[in-house]
Parts: C-alpha cells; structure tokens; sequence
C-alpha cells in the first residue's frame, strides 16, 4: 500500500512539472517553450522546439530572434525558450 502511494506521489511530482507551449506575439513573430524534467537534453528540447516552429510558420522560414535554455539535465525542469519570426 505504501508503495502504491510513494509511486503515486511521484508520478505526480514528475508530471506537474513540465510544461511546453507557444505564444503568438505579432503576426508573424512567436515565442516557444519546451520543458521537461525528466533527463531531456537541453539539445532535444531544442530541436523540438524547432520543429513546432517550422510547423507553426508553415511553408515560411524560420528566423530564431532569441534562444536562452535553463535547468540541469537530470536535477531540475530542463527549460528551451526560443523566440521566432516566420518570414
């Protein structure tokens, strides 16, 4: 039982902390976040991150304004932000 409960507890712990998400600036300009802290490289979030932006601009090329990443692989929320611009 205690188990199920510590396993329970974690889960939750893990899967609270981690959050990704795009916001849309100006027509053409967006501002993306990746996070993950389950031992995600700040390089895989990276490309993620990226990839949602080649998707979001569409047949249009992305131009990355700003790229600041956070966090220690493994000790706390690995965290990409990356601001962007579809031209």
């Amino acid at each position: 039982m205690r188990k199920n409960i510590l396993v329970l507890l974690m889960t939750i712990a893990v899967s609270g902390c981690a959050k990704s998400g795009m916001v849309k600036i100006s027509e053409n300009e967006m501002y993306i976040t990746e996070a993950s802290n389950l031992g995600i490289s700040h390089g895989t979030l990276r490309m993620k991150a990226l990839e949602k932006a080649k998707v979001a601009c569409g047949e249009k090329d992305v131009k990355v304004k700003s790229d600041e990443t956070g966090g220690a692989t493994g000790w706390t929320a690995t965290t990409v932000n990356i601001r962007f611009r579809c031209e």
